[in-house]
């Protein structure tokens, strides 16, 4: 039984562990001690009876200084994708693969200037294998290969409460607050008109209705399709991603973005900047729904996948944390059978997007497909 080393026991460390627990040795580790306690009570409801977890306080900014109990086989890093650098070379160095939920392309860049080492070590590192990015590049790659004549993909994502909100930020938060306000600021590189062409986030809001859902707006946000612009580039005409909120959200994101919120230093504290700017608490909830739509479209055909999750009341999981984590799991599951060839890996030209999404189908989440 191969062993896990999981970084992180928030939200998507969880999904990832109850994933991984039902055949792999789990090494939990993160610094924050409530964390853990509340995993192991969520782990003794819900996780298997035969489930192998062990428990360390480990810093994730200094994995050098660490003493592991045992050598874990793969590490995923659910904590910050700013250790990825840092982490990533260090399972290089000691021979081991690594998955993380990525999410910041300068960061992702920094982590591909290693693929040489990784290909000389036979290990597997896969960034940004959450939501999006992450699965959505996965159903993308998966339509690019029935739709023979594709030209144009359009990936639209998000993270939302059940129903709009009357609160001032017209949102929950599902995860970090530094992840979320990450996604909002600098720019994006976009594949447009078969050209790259680089567009600052937030812009081009749109109206996007969605059977049994309703009416929801989407806007540019960073990291979405994380390389699979310059990827294609020369190859197809457009690949965009847009981030999914309920009317009002981006209304207020435009406002802090003209006021300067984001040229601030957030990143010292993003929790504690964005509710000093709100000028109240922002909520959070375990009711919540993920909307996955991908559109691959050529001159002659198209495909529309569909994804609509709701949290799990069986297994205590938010669909946030599955929509991530589950992917993660599955990617690190198959790096650990070594399944995956080595080097630093892109979601769209290196993973077989059909076997990921087959295993995805078994733990619950329905893709739909037109």
């Amino acid at each position: 039984m191969a062993r896990v080393l999981i970084l992180g026991a928030g939200r998507q460390g969880r999904a990832i562990a109850y994933n991984l627990s039902f055949d792999h040795e789990i090494i939990l580790a993160d610094n924050d001690s409530e964390k853990i306690a509340d995993f192991i009570n969520f782990s003794n409801k819900h996780l298997p009876e035969s489930a192998s977890i062990q428990f360390q306080a480990l810093d994730a900014s200094n994995p050098d200084d660490w003493v592991l109990m045992y050598k874990p086989d793969a590490i995923v890093n659910s904590a910050s994708y700013m250790f990825s650098q840092k982490l990533t070379k260090y399972a290089i160095s000691n021979n081991m693969h690594y998955v993380d939920l990525g999410g910041n392309p300068d960061v992702v860049a920094l982590q591909h200037d290693m693929n040489q080492e990784a290909l000389e070590q036979g290990v597997a590192i896969v960034p940004d294998c959450g939501l999006a990015p992450g699965l959505g590049q996965l159903l993308a790659s998966y339509g690019l290969s029935r739709v023979d004549d594709a030209k144009d993909v359009s990936i639209f994502c998000g993270g939302l409460p059940k129903e709009p909100l009357e609160n001032k930020f017209k949102h929950y938060l599902f995860f970090a607050a530094e992840g979320l306000l990450n996604e909002y600021s600098g720019c994006e590189t976009i594949l447009e008109e078969g050209e790259l062409r680089i567009r600052e986030c937030l812009d081009g809001k749109e109206e996007v209705k969605i059977d049994k859902i309703g009416k929801l707006e989407a806007s540019l946000t960073r990291g979405g399709i994380s390389t699979s612009a310059n990827t294609f580039h020369g190859i197809l005409n457009s690949y965009k991603y847009k981030t999914l909120r309920w009317p009002g959200h981006w209304d207020l994101m435009f406002r802090w973005k003209k006021e300067g919120f984001f040229e601030t230093n957030w990143q010292e504290d993003a929790l504690a900047s964005a509710e000093e700017k709100l000028g109240e608490k922002i909520p959070t909830s375990k009711e919540d729904l993920v909307v996955l739509l991908v559109k691959v479209s050529g001159d002659k055909s198209k495909m529309e996948i569909l994804l609509i999750d709701q949290n799990d009341p069986v297994t205590g999981l938010t669909s946030m944390e599955r929509a991530t984590g589950f992917p993660a799991a599955e990617i690190a599951r198959l790096a650990m059978r070594d399944k995956l060839k080595a080097g630093v890996l892109k979601h769209e030209a290196d993973l077989p997007s059909k076997i990921i999404l087959r295993r995805l189908e078994k733990c619950g989440l329905v893709f739909q497909i037109k």
